[in-house]
């Protein structure tokens, strides 16, 4: 991240890539931080419903292998609740390295990749496109 090799841990249950304050004094010293009073309407919150205290955000560059992604935020909670050594890597960055990886041809990526022929997929995206919003709303409810 921004140069400096981080372990993490992936959370495809995190909208966001989250680094403790002293991990991101340790790595990424230097880099422009966004106060957290200048986005009053970022709220985080845990799967468990509670509110996790930030300090700002970070637009960060990183390389996964040989996948770079650049500009996406990670936010920078207070405390070390992550612990001082590892952050945790939401889909922010996991959905570009995903979509990075699965467009080459890697040996052994077959496994992981969607059954669901191209064709049908395009059906589907059509068919929810073009479905009347009360119907959509029904289907995310469920």
């Amino acid at each position: 991240m921004n140069g400096c090799p981080i372990p993490f841990v992936l959370d495809t249950g995190s909208q966001v890539t989250l680094l403790s304050r002293s991990l991101f004094r340790k790595c990424l010293e230097g880099t422009n931080v966004t106060s957290a009073d200048e986005v009053s309407w970022l709220t985080l919150c845990a799967a468990n419903g509670l509110e996790i205290p930030y300090v700002g955000y970070a637009l960060v560059d990183c390389m996964v292998g040989s996948i770079k992604v650049s500009g996406k935020g990670a936010i920078i909670v207070n405390g070390d609740c992550l612990g001082p050594n590892k952050g945790l890597l939401g889909m922010n960055i996991i959905q570009p390295v995903w979509s990075a990886l699965t467009q080459r041809n890697y040996p052994g990526l077959s496994a992981f990749k969607t059954p669901m022929p191209h064709a049908a997929g395009q059906l589907w995206a059509q068919s929810v496109s073009e479905s009347p919003p009360e119907c959509l709303s029904q289907l995310i409810r469920a």
